[in-house]
């Protein structure tokens, strides 16, 4: 008696095993790769996400929408080459005086502080008077190089002990020591940007994803359909 019940257990688990392998064969099947780009931060930007006909998700380029939203914002915050961004008022600042800023703002110089003790200052987000001497920053009016006493004026402006970060509960701000240091945040920005987009995809519960922003990468899941994977 027990062998005759124990016969069509097992049947039952395997018809239920091949059924999850059923389905999950129809789900890789019908999967596709959405491809979402873009330009953003003065470079390009490159979303690719798995989707198959089982996801309610709003259409491409509605979500292309919400990626460019996020990454307007980021700019706002943080370009240097907008006149009107956070950071550029910052810099325009006057010395000694908070000036409140965003929470993401925050987030991301309190990171850059935080990364310029870790590595002893090799990353230094203070350096945009050396930046902007040379040429390389939002005024590219440089023709001539700069003279050795030139160098070493601007690079006496630098430092992380130049600005003044100060974050409670609903409050942040920051201030300059110096009237003439000058934050710029391009090397972890586009870091910062990579994140921000990956949140919006997972708010519409994307699960599968890479989001690239100028060589920063960001990926989550498996991106593989039916046919191939996905590459960027």
């Amino acid at each position: 008696m027990p062998s005759e019940t124990r016969l069509p257990n097992l049947i039952r688990a395997l018809i239920f095993a091949l059924g999850f392998i059923f389905l999950n064969a129809c789900s890789e099947q019908t999967a596709q790769t959405v491809t979402l780009q873009g330009e953003t931060m003065g470079t390009t930007y490159t979303v690719k996400y798995l989707s198959n006909n089982r996801d309610k998700l709003p259409s491409p380029a509605k979500i292309q929408k919400r990626i460019d939203d996020a990454l307007k914002e980021v700019n706002r915050q943080m370009s240097t080459y907008q006149t009107d961004s956070e950071i550029s008022r910052f810099n325009q600042h006057t010395a000694g005086k908070p000036l409140r800023i965003s929470s993401d703002f925050a987030h991301v110089t309190a990171e850059a502080v935080r990364l310029n003790r870790l590595t002893h200052g090799a990353l230094d987000v203070t350096v945009g008077p050396l930046v902007n001497l040379w040429g390389f920053g939002p005024d590219k009016s440089v023709t001539r190089e700069p003279s050795p006493e030139q160098i070493k004026q601007a690079a006496s402006y630098t430092g992380i002990d130049k600005i003044i970060l100060q974050q409670g509960k609903d409050y942040a701000s920051l201030s300059k020591t110096h009237p003439k240091a000058y934050l710029d945040l391009s090397s972890i920005a586009k870091g910062f940007g990579v994140d921000k987009v990956a949140g919006e995809l997972e708010k519409y519960g994307i699960q599968n994803y890479l989001v690239e922003i100028g060589g920063e990468l960001h990926g989550k899941g498996k991106m593989r359909t039916a046919n191939r994977g996905a590459s960027v």
